[in-house]
């Protein structure tokens, strides 16, 4: 029985630590279909790309932030080191979601970043409210990327 226990706990702390980015094409018969691509963070953080209009839009949801925008602070760790990104970023009516960048691709430097990093770490702040910190494996993100961009 002990080693029962032990087997589920260590296969359910891997599947954590091996979260990584999923997309998929959506078509829910009602809307035009689209595409989303989402990585599960710490806590129940999601960290979303969706293409709106050729823009892909890079954003984090399951989280609260108490002002109408946040300072988001974003590293990803490339070949070990740490690559920063600042954005002044709007949230969503119900305070559950912050659009870190509405083109991420217009940010000079953060796709090639973005597909060679291995995690990245994103912290929300507002001046209500205090800050919180979130972590993504980020495996996958290249063709989670170039999924969001082919038609």
């Amino acid at each position: 029985m002990r080693n029962l226990i032990l087997s589920l706990a260590l296969s359910l702390v891997t599947t954590q630590a091996m979260s990584q980015w999923k997309y998929q094409k959506v078509d829910n018969g009602i809307d035009d279909p689209y595409k989303i691509a989402y990585n599960s963070g710490t806590g129940s953080s999601i960290l979303k790309m969706e293409n709106i209009n050729g823009d892909v839009v890079l954003y984090i949801t399951n989280v609260y932030v108490c002002d109408e925008q946040s300072l988001v602070e974003m590293a990803l760790v490339v070949n070990g080191s740490y690559k920063k990104y600042q954005s002044a970023s709007m949230v969503s009516k119900d305070h559950r979601s912050v659009y870190i960048f509405l083109d991420m691709n217009s940010k000079e430097g953060l796709v090639d970043d973005f597909h060679k990093s291995t995690k990245m770490i994103i912290r929300t702040g507002d001046i209500t409210c205090e800050s919180d910190t979130y972590e993504f494996n980020m495996s996958g993100s290249k063709s989670a990327h170039t999924f969001m961009l082919n038609d």
